[in-house]
Protein backbone atom coordinates (compact mmCIF):
# COMPACT_ATOMS: atom_id res chain seq x y z
CA UNK A 1 0.00 0.00 0.00
CA UNK A 2 2.44 2.34 0.92
CA UNK A 3 4.19 1.75 -2.98
CA UNK A 4 0.89 2.38 -4.20
CA UNK A 5 0.32 5.71 -2.55
CA UNK A 6 4.30 6.47 -3.39
CA UNK A 7 3.84 6.09 -6.74
CA UNK A 8 0.45 8.32 -6.88
CA UNK A 9 2.12 11.13 -5.30
CA UNK A 10 5.10 11.20 -7.12
CA UNK A 11 2.66 11.01 -10.05
CA UNK A 12 0.66 13.77 -9.44
CA UNK A 13 3.66 15.62 -7.96
CA UNK A 14 5.65 15.14 -11.42
CA UNK A 15 2.48 16.08 -12.94
CA UNK A 16 1.99 19.50 -11.42
CA UNK A 17 5.79 20.10 -11.99
CA UNK A 18 5.19 19.99 -15.65
CA UNK A 19 7.21 16.76 -16.70
CA UNK A 20 4.95 15.50 -19.11
CA UNK A 21 4.13 18.53 -20.90
CA UNK A 22 5.57 20.18 -23.78
CA UNK A 23 7.73 17.96 -26.30
CA UNK A 24 7.88 17.08 -29.21
CA UNK A 25 8.91 13.61 -28.33
CA UNK A 26 6.55 11.05 -26.95
CA UNK A 27 6.42 11.30 -22.89
CA UNK A 28 8.80 8.29 -22.11
CA UNK A 29 8.05 10.01 -18.18
CA UNK A 30 4.69 9.01 -18.51
CA UNK A 31 5.31 5.57 -19.58
CA UNK A 32 7.76 4.80 -16.86
CA UNK A 33 4.79 5.64 -14.62
CA UNK A 34 2.27 3.43 -16.00
CA UNK A 35 5.55 0.59 -16.93
CA UNK A 36 7.24 0.61 -13.51
CA UNK A 37 3.99 -0.27 -11.52
CA UNK A 38 3.13 -3.49 -14.02
CA UNK A 39 6.75 -4.50 -14.05
CA UNK A 40 7.40 -4.37 -9.91
CA UNK A 41 4.30 -6.22 -9.71
CA UNK A 42 4.98 -8.94 -11.88
CA UNK A 43 8.83 -9.24 -10.98
CA UNK A 44 7.22 -9.52 -7.21
CA UNK A 45 5.28 -12.21 -7.96
CA UNK A 46 7.62 -14.08 -10.00
CA UNK A 47 9.98 -13.90 -7.17
CA UNK A 48 8.01 -14.64 -4.41
CA UNK A 49 6.36 -17.18 -3.21
CA UNK A 50 4.92 -15.22 -0.19
CA UNK A 51 3.22 -12.72 -2.33
CA UNK A 52 2.13 -14.92 -5.12
CA UNK A 53 0.24 -16.81 -2.16
CA UNK A 54 -1.16 -13.92 -1.11
CA UNK A 55 -2.12 -12.70 -4.88
CA UNK A 56 -3.88 -16.29 -4.58
CA UNK A 57 -5.95 -15.56 -1.50
CA UNK A 58 -7.46 -12.10 -2.85
CA UNK A 59 -11.25 -12.29 -3.92
CA UNK A 60 -12.29 -11.05 -7.17
CA UNK A 61 -15.45 -9.80 -6.63
CA UNK A 62 -16.61 -6.82 -6.59
CA UNK A 63 -18.67 -3.80 -4.30
CA UNK A 64 -20.31 -1.83 -6.02
CA UNK A 65 -21.65 0.64 -3.36
CA UNK A 66 -18.33 3.00 -3.90
CA UNK A 67 -18.93 3.21 -7.27
CA UNK A 68 -22.32 4.36 -6.75
CA UNK A 69 -21.60 6.68 -4.37
CA UNK A 70 -19.15 8.80 -6.35
CA UNK A 71 -22.31 8.53 -9.10
CA UNK A 72 -24.61 9.83 -6.79
CA UNK A 73 -21.78 13.02 -6.23
CA UNK A 74 -20.78 13.66 -9.73
CA UNK A 75 -24.45 13.86 -10.19
CA UNK A 76 -25.07 16.09 -7.05
CA UNK A 77 -21.81 18.34 -7.75
CA UNK A 78 -23.86 18.63 -11.53
CA UNK A 79 -27.17 19.90 -10.61
CA UNK A 80 -25.01 22.31 -8.03
CA UNK A 81 -23.21 23.96 -10.98
CA UNK A 82 -26.38 24.69 -13.16
CA UNK A 83 -25.86 21.42 -15.33
CA UNK A 84 -28.29 19.49 -16.68
CA UNK A 85 -29.64 16.00 -14.69
CA UNK A 86 -27.12 13.10 -16.09
CA UNK A 87 -28.97 10.54 -17.84
CA UNK A 88 -27.80 7.13 -17.82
Amino acid sequence: MIGLATWFIAAVVAGRAGIFEGSDRPPLELLGFVVLPIASFATAYLASGAFRTFTHSLSLTHDRRPFFRVDAIARALSRLDGGAPMRV
